[in-house]
C-alpha cells in the first residue's frame, strides 16, 4: 500500500483511483472487525443480564448477599464491554483511520476523484463516527452497573442511610469518570476535524 501519496505530481489519476480502491479494501477489513466487537458487546450485555436474572429469580442462598453478587456481576459485565470498547475504538478504529486519512489526502489531491471520504467526514460531528459510536459502549457499560447498583444501594440502605449515600456517591463518581474518559479518548486526534472550505 502506498503511503504519503498526497502530492498530485507523484501519481496519475488512474494510479490514485487504484490506491483509493486498495485503501477502501483495508477500511472494509477493519470495519468488519469493529462490527464483530459490537456484536460481542451486545452478546456480553445479554449474558450479564441473563446472569443477573438467574441470580434474582433462583433465590440462591449463601454467605455473600445476593445484592453484592449482583453488583459484582454488573461490574464484571461492564468491564468486559469496556475492554471491547478499547479493542473497537482505540485499536481497530485507529487502524481504519490510518487508511481513511490517506484516502482523504488522495481525494484532496485529486478533486476529480469521488469525494466519498470528504462527504463522510462532513456527515459526522467533529468529522468522526466515534462521537456517536462511543454511546453504544457507554450504554452497554451503564446499564448493568445502574441495574445492579440500585439493588446494592437498597441493600446498603438496610445498614443505614449513610452507607447508602456512600454507595451512591462511589457508583455515580465511578461511572461518570469512566464515561468522561471514554468520551475523551474515543475521537482520533489524527483525523482532520474541519473540512476544506471547497468541500
Amino acid at each position: 500500500m502506498t503511503t504519503g501519496t498526497s502530492s498530485k505530481t507523484e501519481l496519475s489519476l488512474e494510479q490514485a483511483l487504484s490506491e483509493l480502491e486498495k485503501l477502501t479494501g483495508s477500511e472494509e477489513h477493519f470495519d468488519g472487525l469493529k462490527s464483530t466487537c459490537r456484536s460481542l458487546a451486545s452478546t456480553w450485555l445479554l449474558a450479564t443480564f441473563g446472569a443477573l436474572g438467574f441470580l434474582l429469580t433462583e433465590n440462591l442462598r449463601g454467605s455473600i448477599p445476593t445484592e453484592v453478587i449482583a453488583l459484582a456481576l454488573g461490574v464484571a459485565g461492564a468491564t468486559g464491554i469496556f475492554l471491547l470498547w478499547i479493542l473497537d475504538l482505540l485499536v481497530y478504529h485507529r487502524l481504519l483511520d490510518a487508511s481513511f486519512v490517506e484516502g482523504l489526502k488522495l481525494e484532496t489531491a485529486f478533486p476529480q476523484a469521488p469525494q466519498v471520504r470528504h462527504r463522510m467526514v462532513a456527515s459526522q460531528p467533529g468529522g468522526q463516527t466515534p462521537f456517536y459510536e462511543v454511546w453504544f459502549y457507554i450504554g452497554g457499560i451503564s446499564a448493568p452497573v445502574v441495574f445492579s447498583g440500585v439493588l446494592f444501594v437498597q441493600w446498603c440502605w438496610g445498614h443505614g442511610p449513610g452507607a447508602a449515600a456512600i454507595a451512591i456517591a462511589v457508583l455515580v463518581a465511578g461511572l461518570a469518570g469512566v464515561i468522561r474518559f471514554m468520551r475523551k479518548m474515543s475521537p482520533n486526534p489524527v483525523v482532520p476535524q474541519v473540512l476544506p472550505a471547497s468541500v
